[in-house]
């Protein structure tokens, strides 16, 4: 779950009312929708926590790119990115929350297919995993991030934020 303040960085970036698309639906969500649009991205529909938009996208074993089975050797799944992408056409939101799939070794598959999002806002949870935080520095490599911080360092678990 996004901590209290994950949740007041994201505020500080883009104002309130603004749309967050969120990979991963999750206790965090709730506290999102106080302050934003939530759009989010889950496989598992029973997560569903009251979002604005909820897209149902299954996991689906994929073909690791080799720069990406370097860095993520166990990287074996993640949403359809077929799916995905017909969701996503079109689709306006001004930040990402990367909270999901469940497990940490899925989550690489946001860098694998990042043609697929926006170049905005991304707030990365749970960096504290070493597969959470490579997959937000290889994002802030890939956007030229102007800004990469990591928050909460006195607690078990840290968030990330990336600026473009």
């Amino acid at each position: 779950m996004i901590s209290p303040l994950a949740s007041k960085k994201l505020l500080e970036v883009i104002p309130e009312g603004s749309t967050v698309l969120e990979l991963g639906t999750g206790f965090g969500t709730k506290r999102l929708t106080e302050h934003f649009n939530v759009i989010s991205i889950e496989n598992d529909t029973q997560w569903h926590q009251g979002v604005s938009q909820l897209i149902e996208v299954p996991l689906v074993n994929i073909t690791k790119t080799k720069s990406v089975a370097k860095r993520f050797p166990e990287f074996l799944e993640w949403y359809d990115p077929e799916i995905l992408a017909q969701n996503l056409e079109g689709l306006e939101y001004d930040a990402i929350v990367v909270d999901g799939p469940a497990t940490p070794d899925r989550r690489p598959g946001f860098y694998q297919y990042r043609e697929l999002f926006k170049k905005v806002p991304v707030l990365f949870d749970d960096v504290h995993r070493v597969y959470d935080i490579k997959n937000a520095m290889m994002w802030a490599r890939y956007v030229d991030a102007k800004s990469f911080e990591v928050f909460d360092f006195t607690k078990k678990k840290q968030f990330a934020l990336v600026l473009p």
